[in-house]
This record gives C-alpha cells, structure tokens and sequence, in this order.
C-alpha cells in the first residue's frame, strides 16, 4: 500500500520516537516521508479540503526527521477530522 493506516500511523510515530536517533538519515526517512505525503494527500482531498495539501506539501518539501514528523501528525489529525465527519453525518 502507498498509504497509511490509522494505526499504522501511531505506530510509525512510536517507533521514530524510540528510535530517534537511528532515523536522522534521509535516506532512511524517504520511504516514510512519501507514504506520509500520499496519506496526507489522499485524505484531505477525500474532505475537499485540497488547498491545505497544497500549503503543507510546500512548507514541508524538505524531506527530513522532523517534516516527516510533522507530516505524520498532520494524518493522525486528518483521520481524526474524517472520523468527526463520519460521525456528525
């Protein structure tokens, strides 16, 4: 799959906590910061709310630990929205 889960996302922010240290290289974060990007992507699009995908994809072009970071939580809080959403209607 090219997009997380729910709680894969968790779980990925867990794991780079434990492990910050071991996660520093770029090389190691790509694959993490391109799923988080086209997790991202995929669910604000799915809320209509494409422009913010648009800001934060600009703000956050530098693929390092903490943008990955950043990225991720940005999903957790996507899937949180889309779940309110899911509830209200």
């Amino acid at each position: 799959m090219n997009r997380y889960t729910e709680g894969e996302v968790d779980y990925v922010l867990d794991m780079i906590k434990k492990s910050y240290s071991d996660f520093k290289r770029t090389d190691i974060m790509k694959p993490f910061y391109m799923k988080a990007l086209d997790t991202l992507k995929f669910l604000l699009v799915e809320q209509s709310i494409e422009p913010i995908y648009d800001r934060v994809a600009e703000e956050y072009k530098e693929i390092t630990l903490e943008n990955t970071m950043k990225l991720l939580i940005r999903c957790k809080l996507a899937f949180s929205s889309r779940n309110s959403l899911i509830t209200i209607f």
